[in-house]
């Protein structure tokens, strides 16, 4: 394997571009690679989405693997750019977030996979066979994800206009009071769409909705 950014020798060996900001990475996943697929080659490595752009664009590497949050474009950002000039590169974004709409992002993105870092290297291992084969990979933590997001949301969306600004405003701890002045109606009408709200979303207590919120993306930390 090489790591200098020139084009490998051996025109039969399956090439490897990898984008992270973080040098550990790069290192982790070279020992990984060299153990588990010594007849794979890293052709290069970038720690910013523009870099690897340009990085793919050059050397046209078979496999991305590909960090959701980096420098300047972020992962998915950066995967588009290489999908639309050259599509027969396959891009596995590998992430840590813990931003359940980004991975819904990563999940739904023209990636061919996406594992999250803490699902070990044999998650990675068969996620990178199944892309340089084509297949889409999505593994079991951002397929839990993306399910459970899609559950909360369905009952985000039985929530009327006013329903809906009241759970967020609840949510960022405002008091009945002050939502009705905010919202230019009486503290009764409140109650009733707070009722509402407990209901439709099944929560019991406002540190359960404030749970919920932060999970749909209703409100942000």
């Amino acid at each position: 394997m090489t790591g200098n950014g020139t084009a490998p020798s051996s025109a039969a060996a399956t090439r490897l571009l990898i984008a992270d900001d973080h040098p550990t990475i790069h290192a982790g996943l070279a020992t990984l690679l060299q153990a588990e697929k010594p007849h794979w080659e890293i052709c290069a490595t970038a720690s910013d989405g523009r870099e690897a752009i340009a990085r793919a664009t050059e050397l046209r590497p078979h496999l991305v693997i590909m960090d959701y949050t980096m420098p300047h474009l972020n992962g998915l950002e950066a995967t588009g750019e290489i999908h639309r000039a050259l599509p027969e590169i396959e891009v596995l974004i590998f992430t840590g977030t813990q931003c359940r709409h980004a991975l819904a992002e990563a999940f739904h993105s023209r990636a061919r996979g996406c594992v999250l870092k803490s699902e070990g290297p044999q998650t990675l291992l068969r996620a990178l066979e199944s892309i340089r084969h084509h297949d889409r990979f999505r593994s079991h933590g951002i397929t839990a994800v993306c399910d459970d997001i899609a559950a909360t949301s369905g009952k985000l969306r039985t929530l009327t206009d006013r329903e809906r600004e009241t759970a967020r405003l609840i949510a960022d701890s405002k008091s009945t009071k002050v939502i009705a002045a905010e919202l230019g109606l009486s503290i009764k009408t409140i109650e009733t769409h707070r009722a509402k709200v407990f209901a439709k979303l099944q929560v019991h207590s406002v540190a359960e909705l404030v749970r919920y919120a932060l999970r749909t993306g209703l409100v942000q930390l």
